[in-house]
């Protein structure tokens, strides 16, 4: 019995610590270094780029010779889940012949930061009280 509660308390202690531990999610294609070399400007086709790389994260909306592939690298441990450690934005450009015509590459650190806008546009009835609202409607219905 003795040994039983040690090996209670080692199976408590280890989901303990597990649960403290940070986790390193990845989201997107994982594009490596020497994939990247090997697209050549004026050379490399969009058929060449599906094998090489697969398919895009997204096209541009109005451009089919914009495709962008996303990496996304997020850390999580205890009170601050999905924290951004890498992101990394490739686009590439083709002509209309389907050949690679430019390639830009992006990091976190290119990013710039959205500030919200916290303003409440006023919409109809949010100035009135119950009974205001339920008149009105009354006299909508005749």
């Amino acid at each position: 019995m003795h040994n039983d509660n040690k090996m209670l308390i080692a199976l408590g202690m280890t989901l303990m610590l597990s649960a403290c531990a940070e986790t390193l999610t990845t989201h997107g294609q994982v594009i490596r270094e020497s994939q990247l070399q090997e697209l050549k400007v004026g050379q490399t086709t969009r058929e060449d780029v599906m094998v090489n790389l697969g398919s895009p994260s997204s096209k541009a909306v109005f451009d089919e010779d914009r495709w962008i592939y996303i990496t996304s690298l997020t850390k999580s441990e205890p009170l601050k889940p999905n924290q951004l450690e890498e992101r990394t934005v490739i686009t590439l450009t083709f002509n209309k012949e389907g050949v690679l015509q430019g390639m830009d590459v992006r990091n976190k650190n290119d990013g710039k930061p959205i500030v919200l806008n916290n303003r409440v546009t006023p919409t109809q009835g949010q100035s009135l009280g119950i009974v205001d609202q339920l008149m009105e409607n009354l006299g909508k219905g005749f």
